[in-house]
């Protein structure tokens, strides 16, 4: 979703970045005061995808939106990329899914390391230490695979090299009585209390 809140025309590109498949560019042009809504898998089809906005001014807003079987919701995209992001809770319990994102919109490799607290401890997975996320890409972390049935899991993306993007989507299915997703852009400092 694409807003506009110039009192001029925004010209510019909307950038698909589709998983394991070429970026497709589409040129978009959101009137004074309005919004367009675009399908990303309209652009590029993929099972996921980033997408990059670029346009010839500012007084723009994007989000995501996502639709499924087990609601929607909606989320603020970045306006930069970072080298850290955190994320505070996170659920992978039977009847929750938690999924972190890393967009490297840039030509450069990204490299980074990926560490979930929980209430047992830290846990560093070996194959996530020094992942490479390649220049236009997008990788996927499914939480539970790294920090099994946790009802906490904290995640720190660290970038030895490059920066990225990065969001979590969240899933409960329903079974346990909560039912619903979320999607997340991370924090990209730490903060105090």
């Amino acid at each position: 979703i694409v807003a506009n809140a110039a009192a001029r025309t925004l010209r510019g590109a909307l950038t698909v970045f589709p998983y394991q498949a070429i970026p497709t560019s589409v040129a978009v042009e959101i009137g004074p005061g309005s919004r367009q809504t675009f399908r990303l898998a309209d652009v590029a089809p993929a099972a996921f995808a980033s997408a990059v906005v670029e346009l010839d001014g500012g007084d723009a807003v994007v989000e995501l939106s996502l639709k499924g079987p087990y609601g929607d919701t909606v989320a603020p995209c970045a306006s930069t990329a970072s080298s850290q992001w955190y994320f505070a809770d996170g659920v992978t319990t039977k009847d929750a899914s938690e999924t972190l994102f890393l967009f490297n919109p840039f030509p450069d490799d990204a490299v980074v390391d990926v560490t979930f607290v929980t209430p047992e401890g830290l846990v560093t997975p070996q194959a996530l230490t020094g992942l490479a996320v390649q220049g236009g890409t997008t990788a996927f972390i499914p939480v539970g695979d790294y920090a099994q049935r946790r009802e906490q899991v904290t995640a720190a993306i660290t970038a030895r090299t490059g920066r990225l993007v990065v969001a979590k989507l969240q899933t409960f299915d329903g079974s346990a009585g909560r039912k619903g997703l979320a999607l997340a852009l991370g924090a990209e400092a730490t903060g105090t209390l």
